[in-house]
């Protein structure tokens, strides 16, 4: 028995659905990180930012558009590409416009409020899209190459719906 081969180009796909409570974010937490070694291109550093990002994402989910109500799912996909890893987290909540939540004052403290601008820090791309069953929030990370040194861009279009 052999391993299975993935088509060229196409993603190693890993889905995790919890309901949408914070007692499961230590697993999603834990799957995150173990997702990030399998990739085996990131530091620790980079394993703690990712996981920080999608946990981050994930509490969004659920205080934000779930409102704590456990029984509406909170659904991740991770997707392993060749040049980048891409982490989808799906709500059913009504959705927002990421241009309407501000860039936080560096002058000021908060104790909240700065999840989105994280995820900025953490990931290479941070999008939302609003859709009619279900809203996606989509973090990549580019995987650097390793022998050149080059930041491999992932696929504008790579993975998408």
């Amino acid at each position: 028995m052999g391993a299975a081969r993935r088509n060229a180009g196409s993603p190693d796909v890993i889905e995790l659905t919890v309901p949408s409570d914070a007692r499961f974010l230590e697993l999603v937490h834990s799957c995150t990180e173990q997702i990030c070694r399998q990739a085996q291109h990131f530091s620790p550093d980079e394993v703690y930012k990712i996981a920080w990002g999608v946990h981050e994402a994930c509490v969004n989910v659920i205080e934000h558009a779930h409102r704590f109500e456990a029984s509406k799912p909170l659904r991740i996909q991770a997707l392993l590409y060749p040049d980048h890893l891409e982490f989808r987290v799906y709500d059913v909540g009504p959705g927002f416009d990421m241009e309407d939540v501000p860039e936080p004052d560096p002058e000021q403290i908060f104790e909240r409020g700065r999840g989105l601008f994280g995820m900025r820090q953490c990931m290479d791309v941070v999008e939302y899209r609003r859709a009619t069953a279900s809203n996606c929030l989509r973090l990549v990370r580019r995987i650097e190459c390793i022998e050149s040194g080059v930041l491999n861009p992932p696929s504008a279009a790579a993975g998408r719906d």
